[in-house]
């Protein structure tokens, strides 16, 4: 007969939480020393303190283990006898005596050795460890020696000490041991020795990409750059960030040393590795946590702040690990990062730093998003931090000149976020705008939307990258002006590139008539529209399919139309790439590339009603009709205030061909339909 299954003993340890780095350290080193009383016993967070599962039954017990083992066996040596060799290294420029001496030392210093340094070209450090094992003036070895020497002592506070300590209550003898980089305050020696006990969990490993000309770098678990700062006396404050990871399942000291060597990230100069920073790490370990257990990540900041030789840990963001975003999310957040990599960064120079200011944004945004990458917020702030730091490299002659190249996001993203809530009508124009196509293959030199609102073109170096020039180009007509102007001036110059028979309005998103009308009327939010057109110009349209209901432009039979619309309707199919026919006829208004809309006819008219003469263009529109056959109704001028160049910008916005038909079908002669016989 099979017993019933015992449940296993939990101690839960208030004192070891999530809200420091010392603390945190101290809990890996914990589970290390308990181990070595109850080999299975396994670690994890509950309720933000960590807890111990399957090894002593109680916090008394736990306490007496710890002073037995500790009495028996002692703590693990932390000496740092590596130190000559590093001085030597660091004169020299070198890492050939610090890996002589690892060759030849225990097997318990080269662990202890490899969460400090790692041997390649020269000597890389662990950030959270400082040079070697000192911040400054703070030996971390020296601190374990006066913690150990206290604990070692045995009088009845220190032994008391133990109990409160892992309760989280007050302890009697404290001090700064050396931890002022980790801990925020005195601590207990008990803290600073369990701290160092787990170090050799964070051993760190050479990384190298493949490749001749790449270079060997330093790698150690959830250590990163610090994100780039978003303000200027913030430049060089931050020396690395730890990513630290929290588990919810329990996990053996064997697991946890897995789930440690699974999360390095290279640090160090010169690297093109693609998770370099924090939000690029973000992006990169969030599947592999999810896949290990990791239900969230502790952002700890290492900053300079009293010193420049030494730094403190601070707690700056706690990143809920919710799901695996979608693959397009994550194509997304690729394609940002290596947008962020091709941007100008912050330069130190000998008298400071010289802040740019273009990363810092975009990192922040792009932690926001991994944490959240299903939030339309998230998204958009992604989307504004990028768009900004673009628009300042357009404006800027300095940036320019370094020729950042970069490619554009998969608009698949879109149908992801935009799958359950309909966008707003702002954000469907500006999807319309920026998936205006360039002109087909050997015909015109039309170019995508976004050409003409910065001053980009396809990069001759890298494929399938878009590149700023040292020189804007002259397609760039985008002046900061009110939108309507601004989109009367990029239809113009569309016509302008386009071949003498191309319609330069071909789309791949369009918008309901109603949408238009409301734009028309300026019912729409200008400022809304630009902003989302910012946003919109970041992705690829050529592979857009409105699969999603909510993207697609709903196409009525008969739109109810006022004055505008109505005009609106009767100049669209002007400025149409598809041709429309009506309800009966099988041939449409215009046929494809009909002299009558060619853009040398178009432009004529655009000229007209950009220079405020509707009747004028009216004239012109007439004739343009009756080229093609057709006989239109005489129209009577509206009243003059009719604001031409909102009208002239309303055609811009690509919509549907039906809805064009239905508009424009009220100024021509109507037609007998043919009833079907038998």
């Amino acid at each position: 007969m099979i017993g019933k299954r015992q449940p296993l003993p939990v101690v839960s340890c208030p004192g070891l939480h999530l809200d420091s780095l010392g603390h945190y350290l101290a809990a890996l080193g914990l589970l290390e020393v308990t181990a070595k009383t109850w080999p299975s016993v396994r670690g994890a967070w509950r309720e933000e303190s960590f807890c111990l599962v399957g090894g002593p039954p109680d916090r008394v017990s736990l306490a007496r283990a710890i002073r037995d083992t500790v009495r028996q066996r002692g703590f693990r040596s932390y000496h740092r006898e590596w130190k000559v060799p590093q001085k030597r290294d660091t004169k020299q420029s070198s890492a050939e005596n610090v890996a002589a001496w690892r060759s030849t030392c225990s097997e318990e210093d080269r662990d202890l050795v490899d969460a400090h340094i790692v041997t390649t070209a020269r000597l890389c450090f662990n950030p959270m460890l400082g040079t070697g094992g000192n911040s400054g003036r703070r030996d971390f070895a020296e601190g374990w020696a006066k913690a150990t020497a206290k604990i070692d002592e045995g009088n009845p506070e220190i032994v008391a000490d133990l109990e409160s300590f892992l309760a989280g209550g007050p302890c009697t003898i404290r001090g700064d041991y050396n931890g002022g980089s980790w801990f925020s305050q005195q601590i207990s020696p008990w803290a600073m020795a369990f701290a160092c006990e787990g170090l050799p969990l964070l051993a760190g490993s050479v990384s190298r990409r493949l490749g001749a000309n790449t270079r060997r770098q330093g790698a150690f678990p959830f250590v990163m750059e610090a994100a780039a700062p978003t303000r200027e006396n913030e430049s060089g404050r931050a020396l690395a960030e730890v990513w630290a990871p929290v588990w919810r399942r329990p996990l053996a000291v064997a697991e946890v040393a897995g789930l440690f060597a699974r999360g390095r990230a290279e640090v160090g100069r010169g690297r093109t590795q693609a998770a370099t920073s924090a939000a690029a790490f973000a992006a990169a370990i969030l599947q592999r946590g999810i896949d290990a257990g990791i239900t969230e990540l502790r952002r700890f900041q290492l900053i300079r702040t009293t010193s420049s030789q030494t730094f403190e840990s601070t707690l700056a963001k706690t990143v809920l690990v919710r799901h695996a975003p979608g693959r397009a999310a994550a194509l997304v957040v690729e394609g940002a990062v290596k947008i962020r990599e091709a941007l100008p960064k912050d330069e130190r120079r000998a008298k400071g730093w010289i802040f740019r200011g273009l990363r810092g944004p975009i990192d922040e945004a792009l932690i926001n998003l991994v944490a959240r990458p299903d939030d339309l917020d998230a998204a958009c702030g992604l989307l504004d931090a990028l768009w900004r730091a673009l628009e300042r490299v357009d404006v800027n002659k300095t940036f320019r000149g370094a020729e950042p190249a970069f490619r554009l996001l998969p608009v698949s993203w879109l149908e992801e976020l935009f799958r359950d809530t309909a966008p707003p009508a702002e954000a469907t124009i500006a999807m319309a705008l920026a998936s205006l196509l360039p002109s087909e293959q050997k015909l015109g030199k039309v170019a995508p939307f976004l050409f003409y609102r910065l001053g980009v073109e396809p990069s001759r170096k890298r494929r399938n990258h878009l590149a700023f020039p040292r020189d804007a180009p002259q397609r760039r007509v985008w002046t900061g002006a009110p939108l309507a102007r601004d989109l009367g001036l990029v239809l113009r110059r569309r016509l302008l590139d386009a071949a003498a028979v191309e319609s330069p309005f071909r789309a791949r998103a369009l918008v309901p008539s109603s949408t238009i009308a409301a734009f028309l009327r300026d019912e729409a939010d200008d400022e809304a529209i630009a902003h989302w057109l910012g946003r919109m110009c970041l992705f690829d349209w050529q592979a857009f399919q409105a699969r999603v209901p909510s993207l697609k432009a709903s196409a009525p039979g008969r739109v109810p139309a006022d004055g505008l619309l109505a005009l609106y309707g009767f100049f669209k199919p002007l400025f149409h790439a598809w041709p429309a026919a009506r309800e009966g006829e099988p041939a449409p208004f215009f046929p494809a590339r009909s002299p009558a809309t060619s853009a040398a006819a178009v432009a004529r008219i655009a000229a007209r009603l950009d220079a405020g003469d509707l009747e004028g263009s009216l004239t012109e529109a007439r004739v343009r009709y009756r080229a093609a056959g057709r006989s239109p109704a005489q129209i009577t001028v509206p009243p003059a205030n009719v604001d031409t160049r909102r009208l002239l910008a309303a055609l811009l916005i690509p919509t549907s061909p039906r809805a064009i038909v239905s508009l424009a079908d009220r100024w021509l002669t109507p037609v007998r339909r043919k009833e079907n016989s038998l």
